[in-house]
């Protein structure tokens, strides 16, 4: 119970701004923030069960989507479109992976992670973006991409 308390609070301090990434403005093109290769320190056992998939569609404004999963070999494929959306994932263990795409203006999300060779693909499209990672243990491949016009 410890360790998922925690990861709520890693999530809520990232929500609040602890790590954030935000759009870059480059004129009327597109910025790109690239691909980063965490390797935090740190060993723990992860948690049993996985396997599991989650599929999340949003259309519209103001949705919210929270997700947890623990375990190994999870899978996460999350899209929202529309202005105002949140979504918030929480991966415990390892080999999991996550596919997330915002398109929208106000968007934002928030990770944390806890295991080893977890991968995150996020991309947000829209301006007043906002992203927020906290990572413990090693091994995990974060791609985050934030396209916005000025």
């Amino acid at each position: 119970m410890a360790n998922r308390y925690s990861i709520m609070m890693a999530i809520a301090g990232v929500f609040w701004g602890a790590v954030s990434g935000h759009a870059q403005d480059a004129g009327p093109s597109y910025t790109d923030l690239g691909s980063y290769l965490l390797s935090p320190p740190g060993s723990t056992a992860a948690p049993s069960g996985g396997g599991n998939v989650a599929l999340v569609e949003q259309t519209g404004n103001n949705n919210t989507a929270s997700i947890t999963q623990t375990g190994t070999a999870n899978r996460v494929t999350e899209t929202q479109v529309g202005d105002g959306n949140w979504v918030s994932y929480s991966l415990i263990g390892n080999a999991n992976s996550v596919d997330s795409l915002q398109v929208g203006n106000n968007n934002s999300a928030s990770v944390a992670l806890t295991g080893s060779n977890n991968t995150i693909s996020q991309t947000q499209v829209g301006s007043g973006l906002s992203y927020g990672l906290s990572s413990t243990m090693s091994g995990k491949t974060v791609t985050i991409q934030q396209f916005g016009q000025r």
